[in-house]
């Protein structure tokens, strides 16, 4: 078994090495945090034109304008590094041009995160304004059954249209575009038929994404599916495809940690640390998965930034944050902390129980 996870894990890539960097450096304060963040995730609005049964986002018509994006920015000493634009489907705001177009004029790289159903205005300014966008990602989590995962009743030939969108970025040579795959026992059997799609496409990126929310009936087990991953993962035909995922926010969670013998890299997660997410009305949280009064920072719109950025749970100040007793006495404990801090508060536990070694 520890053998499948080891050349599982050989084959998924990082997307956190600025984090891993920083992270080296505020390990020794007492608080584990930047002074500003680096990254600030931009939930621009809660539309969208799919119900997928999984998402935790509540839809409706609320959006981030222009001028409180402007009023919000004017209070951090620092703009960040970069941001994601997310919702929703964060195309769908009315503002959504005026937005990018003001972000990149004050020098913040921007990364998307879209279905890729867009609508033709939409499609047309970003087809011709690739330059502007550090990368694209699209959600895509089925080929076969796309309707049924995510639901709609107004967008039709939605795979059609997602392949359309990506032909023509390749065509114009833009090459930072990836899809983002959210796995659970509704579609992990197509994860072929999505990556058959990536390379008929030419994208070589795929990020593989765990469900975070209350349905636990379709979340996947690391250990019953660990050899049909290990099969697809390290097929041959699929090794021209980088497979991303987060050090805490992937489909096998903390199946890393049985890699024992050869664990290098830290467990690090950036919510509170190096990043932020700011709601469509200025309210600010450690990150996409904790959107809930306790884990409110404060609002961007009414309080100061050093009164939001300096707040926030304990527990996310630090690395080992559960106080669980068999994570504590764990060997992996200094470097996981208990896992993923919004798993185990989503769960109401005091530790990720996607962690195999619980399991054993």
């Amino acid at each position: 078994m520890k053998r499948l996870f080891c050349e599982i894990f050989s084959r998924i890539e990082s997307s956190h090495d600025l984090s891993y960097y920083l992270f080296d450096r505020l390990k020794n304060m007492e608080k584990y945090r930047a002074v500003t963040p680096l990254k600030i995730g931009l939930k621009i609005t809660n539309r969208c034109n799919f119900k997928c049964s999984y998402c935790f986002v509540k839809k409706n018509s609320s959006d981030l304008s222009l001028h409180n994006l402007k009023e919000i920015f004017k209070k951090i000493p620092q703009l960040p590094l970069e941001v994601y634009l997310t919702g929703g489907e964060p195309t769908l705001n009315p503002e959504f041009i005026a937005i990018v177009n003001y972000l990149n004029e004050m020098g913040i790289l921007i990364r998307l995160h879209t279905t890729g159903v867009l609508l033709k205005e939409i499609g047309k300014y970003i087809e011709n304004n690739l330059n502007v966008f550090e990368s694209i990602q699209i959600s895509l989590d089925s080929i076969k059954n796309y309707g049924k995962i995510r639901p709609n009743a107004i967008e039709h030939n939605c795979i059609e249209r997602i392949a359309d969108f990506i032909n023509c970025c390749r065509l114009k040579n833009y090459e930072n575009i990836s899809i983002n795959t959210v796995l659970s026992k509704l579609n992990y059997l197509e994860l072929r038929d999505i990556f058959d799609f990536a390379i008929y496409h030419k994208v070589d990126k795929v990020r593989l994404s765990p469900i975070f929310s209350k349905h636990f009936e379709i979340r996947l087990n690391d250990l019953d599916t660990l050899e049909y991953f290990h099969d697809i993962l390290c097929d041959k035909k699929y090794a021209s495809i980088s497979i991303l995922s987060d050090p805490f926010c992937h489909p096998w969670s903390l199946a890393k940690i049985l890699r024992i013998n050869d664990f290098q890299a830290p467990l690090y997660c950036p919510a509170q640390k190096t990043e932020m997410e700011i709601d469509v009305n200025g309210d600010v949280y450690p990150c996409p998965f904790l959107h809930d009064p306790k884990h409110l920072m404060g609002n961007l719109l009414k309080d100061s930034f050093e009164k939001v950025w300096n707040t926030g749970v304990d527990e996310l100040n630090k690395v080992e944050w559960s106080k669980n007793e068999l994570c504590i006495k764990c060997q992996m404990y200094p470097f996981c902390g208990g896992g993923c801090y919004a798993q185990a508060i989503v769960e109401g536990k005091d530790f990720d129980t996607r962690c195999a070694l619980h399991k054993s």
